[in-house]
Parts: C-alpha cells; structure tokens; sequence
C-alpha cells in the first residue's frame, strides 16, 4: 500500500512539472522579412536577417522591373525620378506573400531613394492588413537615417505595432558582399546579428522579457531604443549634465559648479546628394 501511495505521489509530481513546463513555455513568433532591393544590397542584409531570425523571406518584386538605365540618378526623365516624386505613385507587385495572416512579425527592408522610401514599399503596406501585427523596418543607405520616410509608411499600416529599425550603411554593405551578393565581412554579419537579437520576439532576450512579463507580446520601452545605426552620421545621445560642487570656508563661500554636455546630432542631415544605394 505504501509503495503504490509513494508511486502516485510521484507520478502526479511527474504531471505537474510537466504541465507547468508547458504553462511557463513561450512560443515561438511566426517571423517574415519582406524587401525589395533593386541592385542587391538591401536583400544581401535581408537574408543575413532571415537565417538569423529564422524567418520566412518573401522579396517584394516589381511587376515591371526597374532596368539599370531607370536607376539612373538626377535624371528627371528617367522611371525612379518620376516615381519619387509623385506622392501618389504606386508601383504595382509581382506575386503576393502567402497566408499572410500566419505572420506575427515582419521585418521590412527597403533603400532609401532621393530621401524618400521607394514607392513599391507603400504599395506593399497597402495591399495587406496588419493590425495587430508586429513591424520593424530596416533600410540600406548612404546618408539617410531610418527615420526617413518613417511617418509616410507608419500612416499606411496604423494599427500595427511598429517597432523601433535600423540603418545599415549602404557602401559598407557592397564592399562586404561576394561575387555571389553575400555578405561575408565580419562585422556586418554582427551588425546584423546584433539587430537580431534587439528585434526578433524569438531571440532568447526577448523570449525571456516576454516570460518574465507574463505574455508573449514584445515591446520595447523608451530606454532599450533606439539602435545604433551603425555609420558615422548616427545620432549620439546627450549625456546627462554632471555638476561638481566645490567648497571652501573661509571668510566666504565659493560655489564652481561645472557642466559637461554633449552636443546630439540628428540623423538623416547629409552634406552630399541623396544617392539610391538599393
């Protein structure tokens, strides 16, 4: 009698780990890298992403491909300058993601062209519904910060929840790349890795957030963003102002109080033209 007691006892310590093993569990997020790259850059940082991130890849394709002479830059008659400059132009898309409802995450990568965000990119955020659904953006650029263009696209997706992106350097980005368009220089990959980590709800620091927090919804407060963006136009954060007091007695009291602050860039000001680096 006394065995078959000590074998429930265990058996039922047995299904309550098991069943708190599964309560406490955090799920892994169904993760999509979207992009659209014309010259290779953007999609070399894409798949980088999508092998770190373990996610799908789904590249946004124009349905009239751009040629290398409609690429071609500060030319007024040329297809990318007109399109940047119409605020209504939408360049239509060849395919379409597949059950697009699966996904909890999507990374969207694009170039920054003339300052702006490629049209392409609004259509994409137009032709599905993502309310409820998790948005980080990244970009491939020259001069611009990920900043640009972020009010125009947060408008056509507002009941997402966008999460803070990053810039990766457009010119770091093709001296890093193969004949083959990978990327194999080291510190990109860890440029691109560490961006992983910070964004991706399955990463084991925000798997661990989110099970400390008692969900599995990932949010970022306003100390943990933004990102570096990793070139050397990125903004610096203003120190906090430190004072020193000295004093001495003697007839009177003299107080020196010094202030150490440090002046904030802003990203996205660039002394050079802007410059589409895909």
């Amino acid at each position: 009698m006394k065995r078959k007691i000590i074998a429930i006892i265990s058996v039922l310590i047995l299904l309550a780990g098991i069943i708190l093993t599964a309560c406490s569990k955090v799920e892994d997020k169904r993760i999509l890298v979207a992009y659209f790259s014309a010259t290779g850059n953007t999609k070399a940082v894409s798949v980088q992403l999508a092998t770190e991130t373990g996610a799908d890849l789904f590249e946004i394709v124009p349905k009239e491909p751009y040629t290398e002479v409609q690429l071609g830059y500060d030319d007024p008659d040329q297809r990318i300058t007109k399109e940047q400059a119409d605020e209504k132009c939408r360049v239509e898309i060849a395919g379409t993601v597949e059950n697009f409802e699966q996904y909890d995450t999507i990374y969207i990568g694009y170039p920054i062209w003339y300052g702006k965000v490629p049209r392409i990119i609004l259509t994409f955020l137009e032709s599905y519904d993502f309310k409820g659904k998790e948005i980080i953006p990244f970009c491939t650029s020259d001069n611009d910060g990920i900043e640009t263009g972020l009010d125009e696209i947060k408008n056509l997706a507002p009941n997402a929840d966008w999460q803070d992106g990053q810039r990766f350097d457009g010119g770091k980005v093709t001296k890093a790349l193969d004949e083959n368009g990978t990327i194999t220089d080291e510190t990109v990959k860890k440029e691109i890795a560490d961006f992983a980590e910070k964004t991706s709800p399955n990463s084991e620091m925000n798997k661990k957030k989110r099970k400390e927090n008692g969900d599995t919804t990932k949010t970022f407060g306003s100390e943990e963003a933004p990102f570096a963006e990793g070139s050397d136009n990125e903004s610096t954060t203003a120190k906090e102002q430190e004072t020193t007091s000295t004093t001495k007695q003697q007839t009177t009291t003299t107080t020196t109080t010094t202030e150490r602050t440090t002046e904030t860039t802003t990203l996205g000001e660039h002394d050079t033209p802007y410059i589409p680096i895909p």
